[in-house]
């Protein structure tokens, strides 16, 4: 009887080691899929961060050259170009913002590093005020004391874009050609407006305006 006791605990623990082995396999088999599975979303997070920021700063070419983040063959055709305050371009950016959204919402929070939470959570605010404001596009000013259109394609001539070498220089050239075009595109605007609800500003007095 004794031996047959003996024999019975062996067997259980036998099986009870055998099924804390399997168990221990389990776990590191688990946790291998949950690390590989985490650092394989956040190093798709970060290379949708990239692209994406490419594919906005193609849409804001006077914004490229303020920051010069872009790939060198991608900053040398932005800094020939000047960012289209139309109607147009404003949809365009529109589209782009809830593309960006949509694809955004794939990621889970919480399979990102505290800085990605961070990063994903400006990006979300930031592609959701384009989407709120692109609802006004059409009471917007095209031009104002502040950050009219005008002034932004001043300072991208004056301020932001580089003078380093020749083709810096080249495409000084090729954007200053741009700025009448540019610029002739927003006169159309107060004729929308007057289509609208709501009455356009009157100019100012000839005096007024001298002065």
């Amino acid at each position: 009887m004794r031996h047959f006791n003996r024999t019975v605990i062996a067997k259980v623990c036998h099986c009870s080691a055998k099924n804390l082995l399997l168990n221990i396999r389990f776990l590191w088999v688990w946790l291998f899929l949950f690390v590989s599975s985490t650092a394989f979303a956040r190093a798709d997070f970060q290379s949708w961060v990239d692209q994406f920021a490419i594919a906005w700063m193609k849409t804001t070419p006077s914004l490229s050259s303020r920051v010069e983040f872009l790939p060198p063959e991608i900053q040398h055709q932005m800094d020939r170009q000047l960012t289209s305050f139309s109607a147009e371009a404003a949809e365009s950016r529109a589209r782009l913002a809830q593309q960006g959204l949509q694809q955004l919402g794939t990621f889970r929070l919480s399979d990102l590093t505290a800085e990605q939470q961070i990063t994903a959570r400006i990006i979300q605010f930031e592609l959701s005020s384009v989407l709120e404001n692109a609802k006004y596009a059409a009471l917007k000013y095209p031009f104002e004391q502040m950050s009219g259109a005008h002034l932004m394609v001043v300072e991208t001539l004056t301020r932001f874009h580089p003078i380093r070498h020749k083709t810096d220089v080249d495409n000084y050239i090729a954007r200053l050609r741009l700025v009448a075009p540019v610029s002739t595109r927003l006169l159309p605007w107060p004729k929308r407006w007057s289509n609208k609800d709501f009455e356009c500003p009157e100019p100012l007095p000839k005096p007024l305006s001298r002065s």
